[in-house]
C-alpha cells in the first residue's frame, strides 16, 4: 500500500523514507492529503480562469452593441442637425 501511494503522488523514495509502520501511516495520510490540497488549488485557478474567459467575452459583446448604438446616434444626431 505504501509503495503504491509513493508511486501514485509522485514523491519518489529519495535518501528519506519511512522506516517504520507509524511512519509509513502518516506519509500516506500526509501525502494524500497534498494531493487533495493540490487539486483544490488548481480547481479553483482553473475556475477563475474560465469564468474570466466568460466575463471578457460578455464584456466585448458588450462593447460591440454600445459602439453599434452610439453610431446610430451619432448618425442620427448629425441628420438632425443637417436637417435644421
Amino acid at each position: 500500500m505504501y509503495w503504491s501511494i509513493v508511486t501514485l503522488t509522485t514523491v519518489g523514495y529519495g535518501d528519506l523514507h519511512a522506516e517504520n509502520t507509524t511512519e509509513k501511516v502518516f506519509n500516506i495520510f500526509y501525502m494524500l492529503f497534498n494531493i487533495g490540497l493540490t487539486a483544490y488549488i488548481i480547481g479553483n485557478m482553473t475556475n477563475l480562469v474560465v469564468h474570466s474567459s466568460v466575463r471578457t467575452f460578455a464584456m466585448v459583446n458588450f462593447m460591440k452593441i454600445f459602439h453599434g448604438s452610439l453610431t446610430l446616434a451619432l448618425a442620427l444626431h448629425s441628420i438632425t442637425l443637417t436637417l435644421t
